[in-house]
């Protein structure tokens, strides 16, 4: 295994503030399901599940909070009240292990962690990782859908078999450029953050279904590393410290909480709360 976590300290999502999303409109590359390795298996969109029983525990570790995030080395939870609360440091067989660059949590509240191309199981309560596989592609967002689907973005969308790492190419690089997240959402879309062409992070939506991509609009911050949702509304966090509340039908936003000292690397909503 080639753990290439250590490099990371001090990137996080900053590389993709850089660039600004090409014009060239990309053709939607449509999933081929046979390149993910899972055969007929994908089919079932009502799996609550990812499959992997036999990978992990199922029953240690389980998120159960409305949304967490992280910094570059550690793990927070936010409850229902916005109270935001450490859980620890980032680490592998004991050892401390910083450069997640995002989290996604699955239908069964078990969590995940990326560090580029290497995927991690996360215990969200003690922050402790497991590894799982390295993946084929290089991404900075990770999320899953309604479906129980595993995605995860660069400056494209790929759908992930978190059994073997394979990556199949969902939305075509070309299109936009993330700013930093993607995030799953209970309608069923993925709200993602994309850069602008002048810096600024601007928010898209994506149709799982199709593929099909939407701009919606300017967001009004920047450096949005971290996306989650709760409570009908989008969360912003940002690697300057700040926390905006996104209204996902028209991006608007606005500053929840500043959090000095504290610089974002990502985030992620908890389906197993959608409906509390």
């Amino acid at each position: 295994m080639m753990m290439m976590i250590s490099t990371l300290i001090g990137i996080g999502c900053l590389e993709y503030e850089f660039k600004a999303h090409s014009e060239y409109e990309a053709d939607v590359d449509v999933v081929d399901e046979e390149e993910l390795g899972w055969g007929e298996a994908i089919v079932d969109t009502a799996a609550a599940d990812t499959g992997f029983e036999a990978a992990i525990d199922e029953t240690e570790g389980q998120a159960t909070e409305v949304m967490y995030l992280h910094t570059s080395s550690h793990l927070f939870s936010w409850n229902d009240s916005g109270d935001i609360t450490e859980i620890g440091p980032f680490t592998l067989n004991g050892v401390a292990t910083p450069g997640i660059t995002d989290l996604a949590i699955d239908l069964n509240g078990v969590m995940y962690g990326i560090a580029r191309d290497e995927l991690f199981v996360i215990n969200a309560e003690d922050a402790s990782l497991t590894f799982v596989c390295e993946l084929s592609v290089e991404l900075m967002g990770l999320t899953f859908l309604s479906d129980g689907s595993l995605m995860g973005a660069g400056d494209g969308i790929y759908m992930i078999n978190p059994i073997s790492g394979s990556t199949a190419t969902f939305v075509a690089d070309g299109q936009y450029t993330t700013s930093g997240d993607i995030v799953g959402h209970p309608n069923g879309l993925m709200y993602w953050t994309v850069i602008g062409d002048h810096g600024e992070d601007e928010l898209v939506s994506v149709d799982p279904s199709t593929g099909e991509t939407t701009w919606i609009g300017s967001i009004g911050a920047e450096r949005l590393c971290g996306v989650g949702y709760f409570d009908d509304n989008l969360y912003g966090f940002s690697s300057n410290g700040s926390i905006a509340t996104i209204n996902p039908s028209n991006a608007i936003s606005l500053t929840t909480k500043e959090t000095p000292g504290h610089y974002w690397w990502g985030a992620a909503t908890n389906p197993v709360r959608w409906e509390d």
